[in-house]
């Protein structure tokens, strides 16, 4: 039972601990750098790239220009991942991948490329990349997320070798055992059949693996039925009766049974013992049986009662006091001892039902051992308590012997029995001992041991066996010594001659080596036990497991000295950038950081009296163009303690000296590992000079506008009076020569009349700030007579103020062009390039010659705002305009929005 128990232990143990590693990624081991080989036939990039994926000291970059000289090198090499373009010249990305992949290399592969078409995508992860990323956009935010993908991957990677391992570490262990064992899983699955099992069933693991149905019961019974592990998953009392008893601890279930159809018809008693499976969360995953022959052990106990029944015959009447009662209690036989031990004659005992008096508690246990012998099982043994007339209390064990005729009728008893009163108390005594003894040593989670000098085990307690994985009774009487390394073995041996009888305890650390070969560390609390001359009799030591602890007092020097060296470049980082970094704790609002561009461009550091609601008081902050403080509630530090990013460019601080700075802010919100905000962090710009800049250009515009506002208008008037001078020359009858140089005048003034006017318009352009319209608000504007318009665009895109004409222009067109044209709709839905905004109509649509035309300046029979300045709208806030009806079908102008510029209407 104790070897079964810390096998049990044991495989739980590894069990758990392999799933705990497989669960949170640690049995990968994470090596301080990762070797990576970069494949771009721009040595550019392959340079730019190196140095970003280098930064962070995580990643050994080496670079080729070319796919082939990259697979000869792999030839000779290992990598822990390859990055590759997918355009080159002498062989792309995805043949690249195909070669690597056909030599049987599993190395993780990134497809890193400027090319973002579907269908190269779709290859390259059929062809075994396992990440496609595609270039473009801020090298930092790309490079980063490359190096994310690539440790991603790597990891990934070595997590999946580790499972194997765990498979087939678990798979060992459990041939390792040497009770034939099996487990099913919760639909009663073989799982697991070691060869303790095949060699005891005849049936190999291959052929019973993945089968159920109860086919694990037909090498024992014959058939198929439900057996001891099913009880495991479904108790089912039908089932439990099949066996003559179980027994249960905890959740374990024990049981013997003797089965006649085994070992060639001779029959073999067999001890069965199952428990449920559980995965690290508790639960059942499905249950484990051990089976043991225990044909022998049954025999010798068997010859064992043989033998001492022939005992009692020979012996028994030997005891101290004896005799034969009645069943009905009378008593027909005593002998001097039962007389004196009782205090009574024999005359008042015999003819007489004469009963001693019981505590009530053994009265109950001495009725059901004599209701329970039978002719099979005449005698049995009872230890009770007799309450003697001066009220003391005596233990007395008893021996029952029933006397039976030949028809199996009790004709009398024979009891001889003996006060064992000082012996009850001694092993009650020994029991209190031995309790307190197990509470304090058995139950300890520490390895306790004691030992001669010479290394031979007095004692060791459960822990320790457990620890080292060996039974009991192969360390006691043992020279046990587990494997340690020569130099701690010395340090050891100099250790114990340390220890005195005036200094007999004291503590050492040091390492083992496991039988698995791996390395752990112990730290023992030795005590020398000397005799009365000053010989060591034996040493006693109690000892823990400390592995963990160094490798986390290693580990945390570790971090500490590499966030020591991060600090030191982070700090330099930030007091080398010409951008001011200022960042706040949350929820306090307390400043934390403040590099140097901050403290200049500020006047001022980090102020200790700064909080979330004096921020823009301590920091003399304002609106641009506004008396009043800046609000501590749009301020983008504050924001970002509430986990919201925002960006202002209107902030001005004045500084202690009195000069004033205005700032463009960017602030984000810093979160920890449970994405909770701990920090809010703003970076800013000084914009004054900009800003000044933006108002003498803005004046002077203004400048220009009004001259060219005047200029237009004078000469829009004069046009006005060509034509009308011209107009009335042409009523007056004169030369046709006369009238048709009319005529061509009055079209060149008109000509001209629509130049001033799209000047107008086209001024216009651009001069007002771009900002969040809501598309749906500004389609709910239109109305057309006969024309049904809606929009099931909730989206807010940012554009020139002007986005509100692209719209008319666009609906006007549509019930001047459409020809019957009833319903217009507009819509919105993404696109791999942002947001594409959808106009579309059910008239006749464009034919496909004029699709671009009609975008062109000076398209189209009237002069209104037209389809080329609404492209330039657009354009500002860099979104295009597309044609993309079927002719009879209806226009369709699609507006792609590129991302970052919508967002979703609040």
């Amino acid at each position: 039972m104790v070897y079964y128990k810390t096998i049990r232990t044991f495989i739980r143990y590894v069990v758990n601990s392999l799933m705990y590693r497989q669960k949170t990624g640690k049995s990968v081991q994470d090596p301080c750098m990762f070797s990576l080989l970069y494949v771009d036939d721009e040595p550019g990039l392959l340079e730019v790239g190196k140095r970003f994926l280098e930064l962070g000291s995580r990643f050994s970059v080496g670079t080729l220009t070319s796919a082939p000289e990259a697979l000869e090198i792999l030839g000779t090499r290992q990598y822990d991942a390859i990055i590759s373009d997918y355009q080159m010249p002498e062989m792309d990305g995805i043949e690249f991948l195909k070669r690597v992949r056909a030599s049987g290399n599993t190395v993780p592969f990134i497809i890193f490329t400027g090319r973002g078409r579907e269908e190269i995508v779709i290859q390259a992860l059929n062809e075994g990349a396992d990440f496609y990323l595609q270039k473009g956009g801020d090298p930092v935010s790309q490079f980063a997320e490359l190096a994310h993908k690539v440790q991603k991957a790597i990891l990934q990677r070595r997590a999946e070798a580790s499972i194997r391992d765990y498979e087939r570490r678990e798979a060992d262990i459990i041939n390792f055992l040497p009770d034939a064992t099996f487990a099913i899983d919760t639909h009663g699955v073989v799982i697991a059949w070691n060869r303790a099992m095949e060699l005891m069933t005849g049936v190999p693991s291959s052929e019973i693996i993945g089968k159920g149905n109860y086919e694990y019961a037909i090498p024992f019974y014959g058939k198929q039925r439900p057996i001891l592990i099913n009880l495991i998953l479904d108790y089912d009392n039908s089932v439990a009766r099949q066996y003559d008893a179980i027994k249960r601890e905890g959740s374990t279930l024990f049981s013997e049974v003797f089965i006649p159809s085994m070992n060639g018809r001779h029959g073999l008693f067999l001890w069965f013992t199952a428990s449920p499976l559980f995965n690290r969360d508790g639960t059942v995953i499905g249950a484990i049986e051990s089976i043991r022959d225990i044909t022998d052990r049954k025999g010798t106990e068997s010859a064992l009662r043989e033998s001492e029944q022939r005992y009692r015959n020979v012996v028994e009447d030997q005891t101290e006091f004896i005799c034969r009662f009645l069943p009905d209690g009378t008593h027909v036989f005593v002998n001097d001892a039962y007389c004196r031990y009782f205090q009574k004659k024999k005359d008042e005992i015999i003819g007489h039902h004469f009963q001693p008096q019981l505590l009530r508690e053994d009265q109950e246990k001495v009725r059901a051992l004599i209701d329970s012998l039978t002719p099979d099982d005449p005698v049995g043994f009872v230890r009770q308590r007799v309450i003697f007339p001066d009220k003391s209390v005596r233990w007395q064990h008893w021996v029952d012997r029933a006397i039976f005729n030949d028809k199996g009728d009790i004709q009398e008893y024979q009891s001889v029995g003996r006060d064992i009163t000082d012996v009850m108390n001694a092993e009650l005594a020994r029991e209190e001992s031995e309790q307190r003894y197990r509470n304090v040593v058995e139950d300890q989670t520490e390895f306790i041991c004691r030992f001669r000098p010479d290394g031979t085990h007095v004692f060791v307690n459960d822990a320790y066996c457990r620890y080292f994985g060996i039974a009991r009774e192969e360390i006691i009487g043992h020279r046990f010594r587990p494997d340690i390394p020569l130099e701690d073995r010395e340090s050891m041996v100099r250790f114990f001659r340390t220890l005195t009888m005036d200094h007999p305890v004291d503590i050492i650390e040091h390492r083992i080596m496991m039988p698995d070969g791996s390395v752990r560390w112990q730290r023992w609390s030795d005590r020398a036990i000397f005799d009365s001359s000053g010989g060591v009799i034996e040493y006693q030591s109690v000892g823990r497991d400390t592995t963990e602890k160094k490798e986390a007092e290693k580990a945390l020097r570790q971090k500490t000295e590499d966030l020591d060296s991060r600090n030191r470049l982070v700090s330099t980082l930030l007091d080398t950038i010409p951008i001011g970094i200022f960042m706040v704790e949350a929820p306090s609002g307390k400043p934390i950081i403040a590099n140097r561009e901050a403290t200049r461009l500020l006047g001022r550091g980090i102020l200790t009296d700064a909080t979330e609601g004096n921020l823009a008081e301590v920091y003399d902050a304002y609106r641009a163009g506004i008396t009043e403080r800046y609000p501590a509630g749009e301020m983008p530090v504050i924001r970002g303690m509430y986990g919201e990013s925002r960006h202002v460019d209107d902030m001005v601080v004045i500084r202690p000296d009195g000069t004033t700075v205005q700032l463009e802010v960017f602030g984000t919100p810093v979160t920890d590992g449970q994405n909770r905000v701990t920090a809010s962090l703003v970076s800013f710009l000084d914009i004054t000079e900009r800003k000044r800049a933006e108002q003498v250009i803005t004046e002077a515009q203004k400048k220009i506008n009004l001259l060219t506002s005047l200029t237009r208008h004078d000469v829009a008037n004069q046009i006005a009076v060509l034509r009308g001078l011209a107009r009335i020359a042409m009523l007056k009858k004169s030369d046709p020569v006369i009238v048709d140089l009319l005529l061509k005048i009055d079209e060149s003034a008109t000509a001209i009349a629509q130049h001033v006017d799209f000047s107008r318009t086209y001024q216009e352009l651009n001069m007002h700030t771009a900002t969040w319209q809501k598309i749906r608000e500004i389609v709910s504007k239109q109305k057309m007579d006969g024309i049904s318009i809606s929009c099931t665009c909730n989206i807010e895109i940012y554009a020139d103020p002007m986005l509100e004409r692209v719209f008319f222009n666009l609906i006007e067109n549509a019930a001047r062009h459409g020809e019957q044209v009833t319903v217009i709709t507009v819509s919105c839905r993404p696109d791999p390039d942002g947001l594409v905004v959808t106009l579309e109509d059910n008239g006749i649509g464009v034919p496909p010659d004029l699709k671009e035309t009609i975008f062109e300046k000076g398209y189209g029979k009237h002069t209104g705002f037209g389809l080329f300045l609404a492209r330039e709208v657009l354009a500002i806030t860099d979104i295009s305009i597309r044609e993309t009806g079927i002719r009879g079908q209806g226009a369709r102008f699609e507006m792609i929005v590129p991302r970052g510029m919508f967002r979703f209407a609040s």
